[in-house]
């Protein structure tokens, strides 16, 4: 009789190596899951630790556009990205076709903004929720306010950061009590409509927008404050509830690419993440990518030749470029 370290070497050796072979192919596999993708760094020309990216925009000339935010010692700034450059360029403003603030500091207290088609009209909501049209050479427009109750919470305001328009031109965002807002350019009007946002059980006062792409067969997807997706028929008003693809990620932009909708993320100290939608189907896939240092990710983009574009915010925030 072996003895006993002997006879469980024997036995060690023959579950790990000889018996696996007489499995099925695949059974004694174990599923690998796919390792985050690493995003890649695009050049901003500004110094280490000042390249924190609000704000980015797909827009004339073949090119991205963006804002990189101030902090202590250094001013708004913003820059242009020309389609497969790895270096950005500051620029004193954005494209003359696009009406924008006059002055780079009111950035600070815009918290949604959105062009119309024409890029000559611009809607925006600031920190209390109040909604303004800005045109050329005027001033702003207050239409009224659609948020603002506060979050005690969060201590802050409750205030959507995205818009979008339905194929009539109508503009919509999410406000008071957790319902979408309607503005109607030809007739001015701003209402409340029947429409609430998906939550919490609880928190449905507090529901935002936060992000939204824009129609494709007259249907509109978007996401909430909580992270909740879900698409819209802003002509029959009916709305699907696809819950968190992110969880507990909150999500911060969307974008289309090809007939697929991509979504980003990230938890407050984790990596980056993202999902795939297929709107056929309905069918989700989840992706990580690597941003240096996990700088959160803060908005997303794609440039003309679907390539997507991320821009970072905190002490390595930055612009960057990836592909799921």
């Amino acid at each position: 009789m072996l003895p006993l370290n002997r006879s469980f070497v024997l036995v060690f050796l023959f579950v790990s190596f000889i018996f696996p072979l007489f499995l099925p192919a695949g059974l004694h596999e174990r599923p690998v899951p796919p390792r985050p993708g690493p995003a890649t760094p695009i050049i901003l020309p500004v110094p280490r630790g000042q390249g924190a990216v609000t704000r980015c925009w797909n827009g004339p000339l073949n090119a991205v556009y963006g804002l990189i935010e101030s902090d202590s010692i250094s001013y708004p700034r913003y820059f242009i990205l020309p389609v497969g450059a790895p270096r950005a360029t500051l620029i004193p403003k954005l494209p003359p076709s696009w009406v924008q603030p006059a002055d780079l500091r009111a950035w600070s207290d815009i918290k949604a903004w959105t062009w119309d088609a024409s890029g000559s009209i611009a809607y925006y909501l600031n920190t209390t929720g109040h909604l303004f049209r800005l045109q050329k050479n005027k001033l702003p427009e207050a239409l009224g306010q659609v948020a603002g109750t506060h979050r005690p919470d969060f201590n802050e305001f409750q205030v959507s950061r995205a818009f979008f328009f339905d194929p009539l031109g109508r503009l919509y965002t999410g406000g008071k009590n957790g319902v979408l807002y309607r503005y109607t350019p030809g007739t001015r009007k701003l209402e409340a409509l029947p429409l609430k946002l998906p939550a919490l059980p609880g928190r449905e006062a507090w529901a935002s927008l936060d992000t939204a792409v824009e129609s494709r067969g007259g249907i509109i997807w978007a996401t909430t404050s909580e992270g909740f997706l879900f698409s819209i028929k802003p002509d029959s008003g009916a709305l699907l509830n696809l819950g968190k693809p992110l969880y507990p990620s909150k999500i911060v932009g969307l974008v289309w690419v090809g007939d697929k909708i991509i979504g980003v993320g990230a938890t407050e100290n984790g990596p980056a993440r993202a999902f795939i939608l297929d709107p056929a189907t309905h069918s989700l896939e989840n992706r990580a990518f690597l941003i240096p240092g996990y700088a959160p990710p803060a908005c997303l983009t794609t440039d003309y030749s679907g390539n997507i574009i991320v821009g970072a915010t905190g002490r390595l925030g930055g612009l960057y470029l990836w592909s799921p």
